[in-house]
């Protein structure tokens, strides 16, 4: 009792530790972690509710494992009550922590394919069809195909996500009714043995249990299938990024699949092993501290990494033109697929030769609306000596009057300065037309961390 009593703590400890972290993480999400009407950050919104169904599923977990502890501590006062209550909660627990698990797949396979469309060669993912007049509403044979994959993914993830959802929907209200009712008889006057409903009820709960951990099985093993082409496109996203600033970012990506994919390859052992077959005796006691390590950290460690990704502004992933883009030209109100696509200087086409920073500030022309959107790349850069060459008018005079005083251009006022610029020196022109080629970007019940019930164990 003592070694059980030990390790159950110990279970506690190694869970609970994370309330406060995924707390904070998930409130920060609310106002780090946005979409932005972005259609490459559609993961956003679901990774922000996968946080929130991890916190609640922390709280049932410990709250689980004290009520267990307390029962084979010798605790004599209403002991059957804690043990009852106990169980019901590690089966809550387990599945708001499949809860959490679907909204972070989701999340994962929408980001996925948000940097595909970044880091895909020739294609401005940002941009939009009705936002420009030079197109007349017509879209390429790229987009429609882009069009077609889009829908594809999603239909694929909602049948997906829709079929763990009910695989966790049905282990709950499969064991819940089994405990009701084996609890309902064994805890009551009616529990002799030689009684027929007595046999029948305990048979009954023994073939519920057996069908719950199948249930249990089955959705820890899909998703583990499904990490695998996760891990593996990840790798190829991270070498389409080679040279490009977003590689960091991308880098995060295939970490956090690498996470998760462990994740779950120990779900698939404890299934394997302890779980699944009708003669296992049940998990072992070092279950009770290997299980929140390799479950809770490795699913924290995923959630933290996918956080960062997602938070990150300069080198993160974006299609549209933001605040903090090198390629913001200050346009207010940019709606959704009328900002510039987000480009890093030939994005998606491999590593770049770039070219050497111009000192000295630098300004932009502001262009009529409608030449915004014919450009292939950020505004062109005008220097002060090409915005203050006015050409020269031969005037003409006529007979008989004086010619009017020379006119000066008005000086115009500088309308954006370039970050990481400086004006210690001024480019001439021949200097300034190799600014396009800048880059002035700076540097359950399976899968439940609480102590699975003893019927569930053995």
């Amino acid at each position: 009792m003592i070694a059980e009593f030990n390790y159950t703590v110990a279970n506690a400890v190694l869970t609970g530790i994370f309330i406060i972290p995924v707390f904070v993480l998930a409130i920060m999400s609310i106002f780090q972690v946005k979409r932005r009407k972005d259609p490459v950050r559609d993961g956003a919104p679901w990774l922000k509710i996968s946080f929130m169904w991890f916190f609640l599923s922390l709280l049932p977990t410990v709250a689980s494992d004290a009520l267990y502890a307390a029962v084979v501590s010798g605790y004599d006062s209403s002991v059957t009550s804690l043990f009852k209550v106990g169980n019901y909660l590690s089966l809550i627990s387990g599945f708001l922590e499949q809860l959490a698990t679907v909204f972070c797949l989701v999340a994962m396979v929408e980001f996925a394919y948000g940097f595909y469309m970044v880091l895909k060669p020739g294609v401005n993912s940002g941009a939009s069809i009705a936002g420009d007049p030079t197109r007349n509403g017509v879209a390429t044979v790229e987009e429609v195909g882009d069009r077609s994959k889009r829908r594809v993914v999603q239909v694929a993830t909602a049948v997906l996500g829709v079929l763990l959802l009910a695989l966790s929907v049905a282990l709950l209200g499969k064991a819940l009714a089994a405990y009701v009712k084996y609890y309902s008889l064994i805890y009551s006057d009616n529990n002799d043995s030689s009684n027929t409903d007595y046999t029948y009820t305990v048979a009954n709960y023994v073939a519920s249990i057996h069908v719950a951990r199948k249930l249990g099985g089955a959705f820890d093993i899909l998703v583990w299938v499904l990490s695998l082409p996760m891990l593996g496109f990840a790798g190829y996203l991270v070498h389409r990024a080679q040279g490009l600033p977003i590689k960091g970012t991308v880098v995060l990506y295939l970490v956090a699949t690498i996470f998760w994919f462990l994740r779950f390859l120990w779900h698939l052992i404890y299934n394997a092993i302890w779980l699944l077959p009708e003669d296992s005796i049940g998990a072992p006691i070092w279950f009770e501290i290997a299980d929140p390590l390799l479950n809770v950290w490795l699913f924290f460690i995923t959630l933290l990494l996918l956080y960062i990704m997602a938070a990150r502004r300069a080198g993160g992933l974006w299609s549209t033109a933001q605040p903090w883009t090198h390629f913001g030209n200050g346009y207010p109100n940019q709606e959704y697929g009328v900002a510039q696509p987000y480009q890093y200087a030939g994005y998606g086409v491999g590593p770049q030769s770039y070219a050497p920073v111009p000192q000295g500030p630098v300004y932009h022309q502001m262009q009529h609306p409608a030449q915004v959107h014919e450009m292939a790349h950020p505004v062109q850069p005008v220097y002060p000596q090409e915005m203050y060459a006015t050409p020269q008018l031969q005037y003409q005079q006529p007979y008989g009057i004086n010619p009017p005083a020379q006119q000066h251009p008005q000086q115009l006022p500088p309308q954006q300065h370039v970050y990481g610029v400086s004006p210690q020196q001024t480019p001439s022109p021949a200097q300034s037309r190799s600014a396009p080629g800048v880059d002035p970007t700076p540097p359950p019940a399976s899968g439940t961390s609480a102590t699975p019930p003893s019927e569930l164990k053995s």
